[in-house]
């Protein structure tokens, strides 16, 4: 049968779509002579296609059957299913709407369940997303690991096979480049990403709105089928095999699942179908005998339909790089214990963060020849302890203070983002500096020890335009904390400005906390740096 989709379009009064539930009725009734049956046949084509095309373009249908076909609204991925959200997420949709009318047969191997969970769901991830995509649903928490009852999500190894005979009628494709979001949408993402727990607030943005957008629907009908295999057979087919419609394929089909039966397929209403009966059902797919359906959605992360500047803030949530995720200034209530306990003003959700920071007074200058060490970092907060060495005879105002610290880590690990530190781009690292006591002249019985151990780093600035000193440069130590730990200070000196190399000097300024210091022990120094 040949149908022409350039045909005009029936007028608005036939094309109601409250009538297409007639149209099938209206098929039979005018069958008398082959010239009026085909002239109908391709009136309710056209219709049909019309209505899709309505459909496409709609963000507010009755509820009939073209419900399913709404495509502006997020795809929210529950427990055990996908399910459109209530909210739409796009206005005045431009869809490219392509007349396909073509059929095909796909068989394929899934390793996992969440794959099994997708070919039978007719979902595909847009092939340049799916690396996003893991890392989207590790900032919302929905990581395989933590939901190994996520159907969408689930990891678990199982061995499917799955057949698939489609009649593809019309795809609907949305460019995510020239849509319009929704002003709902929109200002929540805004709001959600102005608070210092963007992560959160986010996480309850996409929960209401979607965590995917379907940015190409295909339309038809289709049979399927998966088959659970027992053992490993052909678990190295992990990629699609599409075939053409044919004796051929189905034997391949026949072979994949044996010893299964494999003379029959499913519908998506549920009904089977005898493989010698699969070319009369395809006949009937344009016509109005059968119902389309979605049958394949190829889908992205939500937030890839937001604007570039939110999408890089979002990005750069669930990035694995450090930012600074804090800034503060804590008094100094007691000087001379040389210990204070700093506590968060909220819980954060990880202890792997770093801390630098310095001792100043009321004015915002570095104290010199006090030399801070933090420890004991936790959830809750953190230990700093400071000592002072060398010229001692310097007037402090011990009642102006403050501690100046920096929180540095991974925001979806952290849980916490100060909005005002994201602009700025820093850059982090750490290499360990072994530290053994001399066998010619041990630390022990230097009175004032001199010694000094050095390393160079390569800070890897991304900027070489840019000279190191005009960028700020923070040390911290990290080394065993006991009764008698040594105490150790850290300098940098740049060596060379646009290559980004720093050599590090580390000082002994405590010579009597080094008793258990041996021959033949050493001690392990972790040198972190932070340049901003």
């Amino acid at each position: 049968m040949e149908v022409n989709p350039e045909l005009p379009l029936v007028d608005d009064d036939k094309n109601d779509i409250e009538k297409s539930s007639l149209d099938s009725t209206l098929l039979k009734q005018h069958s008398s002579s082959p010239e009026e049956h085909k002239k109908i046949q391709n009136d309710l084509y056209v219709r049909r296609l019309q209505t899709v095309e309505e459909v496409a373009k709609a963000t507010i249908l009755k509820e009939t059957w073209e419900e399913e076909f709404k495509s502006t609204n997020g795809i929210i991925v529950d427990k055990y299913s996908i399910e459109q959200s209530i909210d739409p997420v796009i206005d005045s949709p431009k869809p490219i709407i392509e007349y396909k009318k073509s059929q095909n047969m796909k068989i394929s191997y899934a390793s996992k369940k969440c794959d099994s969970f997708r070919l039978s769901e007719g979902i595909e991830i847009d092939a340049s997303s799916s690396e996003d995509l893991r890392k989207f649903f590790v900032l919302l928490d929905m990581h395989p690991r933590n939901h190994s009852d996520n159907a969408f999500l689930n990891e678990l190894e199982t061995h499917d096979v799955y057949c698939e005979i489609a009649s593809e009628q019309v795809s609907i494709e949305y460019n995510i480049q020239n849509i319009e979001i929704t002003a709902e949408f929109k200002d929540a993402i805004g709001k959600a990403l102005k608070t210092n727990t963007p992560i959160e607030d986010l996480k309850r943005v996409f929960n209401k709105f979607g965590h995917l957008f379907t940015t190409k629907i295909i339309i038809g009908n289709k049979l399927q089928r998966m088959v659970r295999l027992n053992g490993e057979k052909d678990k190295e087919n992990h990629v699609s095999i599409y075939h053409d419609i044919g004796n051929e394929s189905l034997s391949l089909w026949k072979e994949k699942i044996q010893p299964y039966d494999s003379s029959y397929l499913w519908t998506m209403d549920g009904d089977p179908i005898e493989i010698n009966q699969i070319s009369n059902w395809l006949e009937t797919i344009p016509l109005f005998e059968l119902e389309w359906h979605i049958i394949k959605r190829i889908v992205t992360p939500l937030y890839k339909i937001l604007c570039i500047n939110q999408r890089k803030e979002i990005e750069k949530l669930f990035s694995k790089q450090d930012h600074i995720l804090i800034t503060n200034t804590t008094e100094i209530l007691a000087f001379n214990t040389g210990y204070q306990r700093i506590e968060f003003n909220s819980k954060l959700k990880s202890r792997n963060y770093q801390i630098f920071g310095k001792i100043v007074d009321a004015n915002g200058k570095e104290l010199p020849n006090i030399y801070v060490k933090f420890s004991l970092k936790s959830e809750y907060g953190f230990s700093v302890n400071w000592i002072r060495a060398g010229d001692k005879n310097f007037s402090i105002n011990l009642q102006t203070l403050s501690l100046e610290w920096r929180l540095i880590g991974c925001p979806s690990e952290i849980g916490y983002f100060d909005s005002t530190t994201r602009d700025k781009e820093i850059k982090t690292g750490s290499t360990e500096l072994k530290i053994a006591s001399n066998k010619e002249a041990p630390i022990l019985e230097v009175e004032d020890p001199t010694q000094q151990w050095s390393c160079r780093i390569n800070t890897c600035i991304d900027k070489p335009d840019k000279p190191l000193s005009s960028s700020s440069i923070s040390l911290n130590l990290e080394y065993p904390t006991t009764r008698k730990a040594p105490i150790f200070k850290a300098s940098y000196k740049i060596l060379q400005q646009f290559y980004s190399i720093i050599e590090v000097k580390v000082e002994l300024i405590k010579a009597e906390y080094v008793e258990f210091l041996n021959e033949d022990e050493e001690i392990t120094v972790t040198i972190r740096w932070c340049v901003i």
